[in-house]
């Protein structure tokens, strides 16, 4: 629910909506207190406003991107757990290595077919699309890595692959 609720905010940023961008440190402690992947929240939020920037688009400051990602950083600690969040995910991240869990393993072209259709159709849409679309492109290439290496992180990967999706589709009038 938080990587699509920061989804929708950073889309709706890019639309010019700018102001949303102070929704996401509430938004991250609220996702903290009930989840550890909001670690992946922080992620997204710096890939999509500095590739933003390097796309072109001035209307949120350096500064300002600086502070919301820092108030999003401390966000995160704001749990009973504090700062051993980052503890529990070293501790989380090893466990592919000592378990056979079906959510740790791999994706692959046969279990996964789909995964891999939308992949191909984000790498379409990332060169259609161009610069323009690179807070999109960038976030989503983050976790295409993650995904591909345990399919835990589909699901996820899906949430921030949608909106390119839907672009490129809207672009070519499907």
């Amino acid at each position: 629910v938080g990587l699509g609720l920061l989804t929708c905010i950073l889309v709706e940023v890019q639309l010019g909506r700018r102001r949303l961008l102070w929704l996401v440190p509430p938004l991250a402690m609220g996702w903290a207190n009930f989840h550890a992947g909001v670690f992946m929240g922080v992620m997204l939020l710096a890939l999509d406003r500095i590739a933003a920037r390097l796309a072109g688009d001035r209307g949120v400051s350096w500064g300002t991107i600086a502070l919301v990602i820092t108030l999003t950083a401390a966000a995160t600690l704001l749990t009973p757990a504090g700062c051993k969040l980052p503890e529990y995910l070293l501790f989380h991240a090893q466990l592919g290595s000592t378990r056979i869990i079906e959510e740790f393993r791999s994706a692959d072209p046969y279990n996964d077919p789909w995964f891999f259709g939308l992949l191909g159709l984000c790498l379409g849409g990332g060169c259609m699309l161009g610069r323009a679309h690179l807070p999109r492109i960038v976030p989503i290439l983050l976790l295409t890595a993650q995904a591909w290496r345990s399919v835990r992180f589909v699901t996820k990967w899906t949430f921030v692959a949608t909106p390119l999706i839907a672009i490129m589709l809207d672009r070519t009038g499907h």
